[in-house]
């Protein structure tokens, strides 16, 4: 219920609204409201509670002026379980309209529009996107077969299609190269489905943009962006739609735009560790390669063994600090053994091609290229590690693959 209140209240642009990787951590929290407010930045908070017994569901919710703890509005609201999506857009506006921000026209309508959800299929879609949160192989799996019962259950169900489509994408990270064909079209197929239900959904769009940008071949860069620029009008508080933007722009050199997308996303997201690592990949685009290895240190401890490992070894290589790196990397290969994105290869392949041992390095480079997902910095990375091997041919086969007719950022070799 908060993360669907959170993206009710989202799409009103006059809002600016926290996203839920920030505010989940004060569940249960025994800080005191005004603490809360000051670390979030925030003039008002709404705090309520949800009870569901059988088909009822009841929610109490309320206003509450950060600074005084004031209390500025309270209210109860008693409704069948089927009609959950339609109390959810009505508390949004009932804030919005007590706060006295300015509604547009069009996200009155959004806010308005209304249908009623199969009960199990909305606890089915919830869990799901519960489990597709959790950014594991087997929660992935565990999310995908509970969205497709949501769906299953309930077809027009849009949210759910659009969710299903966004576990389908980040799965192409976990599958061999001949599965995510298949895995492509069926995202497609739940985002069709999903727009004709709801075309002014945002998350459409936001899914849609990173199976662009996850597409095995060409990196229509443009397109993704539109994608996600048209996610971001309907929902201008989507916190994933920027961190998508913000990679896109840094992967295709356009850092300046990169970091305003950060910027705009610090205003929304205060986790710092997600901040750091957009701000440490812009550093080593850059060429800042200190504030870079300070910057993915930092966040070193979230996780992404496979992604965070190989930027800090590609910014202690650039350092000279070969040695260094070639230690994170086995450090890192000991929380992620398979490898999952072929990055901690690559990386290795760099190591040992500066070494002169072009025989592991194209070892390396083979592992990494069957590994691959669509990330272009992999891909870049790799066309460098072919320059070191003198596989020429294959690195220019890379850049043209990777780059789809855009400037793409070229780091200086040591």
């Amino acid at each position: 219920m908060t993360e669907a209140l959170i993206a009710e209240l989202s799409k009103v642009g006059a809002l600016r609204v926290i996203s839920r990787t920030s505010v989940m951590k004060y569940k249960g929290s025994r800080k005191l409201l005004p603490e809360i407010a000051r670390e979030l930045d925030v003039d008002v908070i709404v705090e309520g509670s949800v009870i569901r017994s059988g088909e009822r569901v009841r929610i109490t919710a309320q206003l509450i002026q950060a600074a005084t703890d004031i209390h500025l509005w309270a209210e109860n609201y008693e409704r069948n379980a089927g009609d959950i999506l339609t109390l959810q857009k009505e508390v949004a506006r009932v804030i919005a309209r007590e706060i006295k921000i300015k509604v547009t026209p069009q996200e009155q309508a959004r806010l308005s529009k209304t249908r009623p959800v199969n009960p199990e299929a909305y606890d089915l879609f919830l869990r799901g996107v519960f489990h597709s949160h959790r950014f594991d192989k087997a929660d992935n799996q565990t999310g995908i077969e509970m969205l497709d019962r949501a769906v299953a259950l309930d077809p027009s169900f849009a949210a759910g299609h659009a969710a299903l489509a966004n576990a389908c994408v980040f799965r192409l990270f976990y599958v061999a190269p001949e599965e995510q064909e298949q895995l492509e079209e069926k995202a497609y197929v739940e985002l069709e489905k999903a727009h004709s239900s709801d075309p002014d959904l945002a998350e459409i769009y936001l899914a849609r943009g990173k199976l662009l940008w996850t597409r095995a071949k060409g990196f229509p860069h443009e397109r993704a962006i539109q994608e996600y620029r048209r996610a971001l009008e309907l929902n201008p508080n989507l916190e994933d739609a920027l961190n998508q933007l913000a990679l896109v722009h840094s992967h295709i050199g356009l850092f300046d735009e990169a970091l305003q997308e950060t910027q705009r996303m610090a205003a929304i997201n205060r986790n710092l560790d997600a901040l750091r690592r957009h701000f440490g990949n812009v550093f080593l685009w850059q060429g800042k390669y200190e504030q870079a290895l300070t910057s993915w240190l930092l966040v070193e401890r979230a996780g992404l063994p496979s992604y965070t490992g190989a930027h800090i070894a590609w910014a202690l290589f650039q350092l000279g600090r070969k040695d260094e790196a070639a230690a994170k990397l086995e450090e890192f290969l000991k929380l992620d053994p398979t490898d999952t994105g072929g990055n901690l290869s690559g990386m290795q392949a760099m190591l040992f091609a500066a070494a002169g041992e072009k025989r592991k390095a194209k070892e390396k480079i083979k592992h990494a290229l069957e590994r691959r997902n669509s990330d272009t910095s992999i891909i870049r990375l790799l066309r460098r590690m072919c320059l070191r091997a003198d596989e020429r041919a294959r690195a220019v086969n890379l850049l043209v693959g990777a780059d789809g007719g855009h400037r793409v950022p070229v780091l200086p070799i040591v």
